[in-house]
């Protein structure tokens, strides 16, 4: 072989050998999440809508156009121990983030419902610290009034990954939206029953400085009435004697 052609292959050669090579990752795949550790607690934040007025067209005095409404407030609130995880784009621009799944069942049924399905917009998003509080309303959760004892089982789930939102309409309710997730799951983790106790309600750490005052109110009457009892009780019987 001449020269003038061997030289050019090596020289391709010598340059092919000495560049160095890029090679992109294949996509990454989403890690799997560990299935999550939850409490649960039980929460009230009452408030008071006051009644709202207006004139009377025929007497010019004021009447009720709205009655005052009192809520209780309920709830119960999940706080999930966030597992460590940091959110990132792959590589088809999807945003990849931890949500939480939660579903819910009466202690004495078996039919789960996930909260998910029926009354939020989205699955639940891990928050950035070491726990995440979910709060589920209680007439979300199937329960009208205010009953103590009543038991209600939750399991949660963790979920790696992104969710797509398809919107739809259905008259006469209107528009309505669905969520698809895509991603890994943890499964559901072990039923956690909580029983529905007033006292818990009224105590939270959270509402201590609102019952407090109720609390040292109420006890200064009751002891202002056993004192005035005792002091009337000690004149009686001093006037008997006499």
């Amino acid at each position: 072989m001449e020269l003038c052609k061997v030289f050019p292959l090596l020289l391709i050669l010598v340059l092919t050998l000495s560049t160095p090579l890029t090679v992109k990752p294949a996509c990454s795949a989403v890690p799997k999440p560990s299935v999550p550790e939850f409490t649960l607690r039980y929460v009230s934040y009452p408030y008071h809508i006051p009644p709202t007025y207006e004139i009377d067209p025929y007497t010019g005095k004021n009447k009720v156009a709205k009655e005052g409404q009192y809520s209780s407030n309920e709830s119960i609130e999940v706080t999930v121990k966030n597992q460590p995880f940091t959110p990132y784009y792959d590589e088809d621009s999807n945003y990849i983030s931890l949500y939480y799944n939660v579903k819910f069942k009466g202690h004495y049924g078996d039919e789960w419902a996930e909260y998910l399905k029926h009354y939020t917009e989205g699955y639940f998003n891990a928050s950035q610290s070491d726990y995440t509080v979910i709060s589920l309303n209680l007439g979300n959760l199937g329960i009208r009034e205010s009953v103590t004892f009543k038991q209600i089982d939750f399991q949660v789930e963790a979920l790696i990954g992104y969710e797509t939102v398809s919107s739809w309409f259905y008259p006469p309710y209107g528009h309505g939206y669905s969520y698809t997730f895509t991603g890994e799951t943890s499964g559901w983790s072990n039923t956690k029953t909580i029983t529905l106790s007033l006292l818990d309600a009224l105590l939270p750490s959270n509402n201590i400085p609102t019952v407090i005052p109720m609390l040292i109110i109420a006890l200064v009457i009751l002891f202002s009435v056993l004192i005035v009892s005792v002091v009337v009780l000690i004149r009686y019987l001093k006037d008997g004697i006499k």
